[in-house]
């Protein structure tokens, strides 16, 4: 058996990378804007669920018991699902006493 040797792809003469790394090395635009959205001085008006049970520090089932519940009312904003973040501050809130309290 033979062994065969692999030779190199010829090389390109475009002075700009190969598609793939373009996409990996150039961040997209909407991930740009979505940093943009939630920098430190820019709090969030709403989060999606697996952000809202992330901040709660929950898991998604007890998030949606929450809303179940009636301690949570999420918004649907287009097809996407949100929880709004004054809601959540408000639940840490009123939980808040009730914890001291034991």
């Amino acid at each position: 058996m033979k062994h065969m040797t692999r030779t190199p792809a010829p090389q390109s003469t475009r002075s700009s990378p190969p598609f793939h790394m373009r996409v990996a090395t150039r961040p997209d635009d909407r991930v740009r804007e979505r940093k943009q959205l939630t920098s430190p001085t820019t709090a969030p008006l709403a989060y999606r669920i697996q952000e809202a049970a992330r901040v709660l520090g929950v898991g998604k089932t007890t998030l949606y018991q929450l809303f179940k519940a009636g301690a949570l009312k999420p918004i649907r904003i287009g097809g996407r699902t949100l929880v709004p973040a004054d809601q959540l501050r408000q639940l840490i809130a009123e939980a808040q006493p009730a914890l001291n309290s034991k």
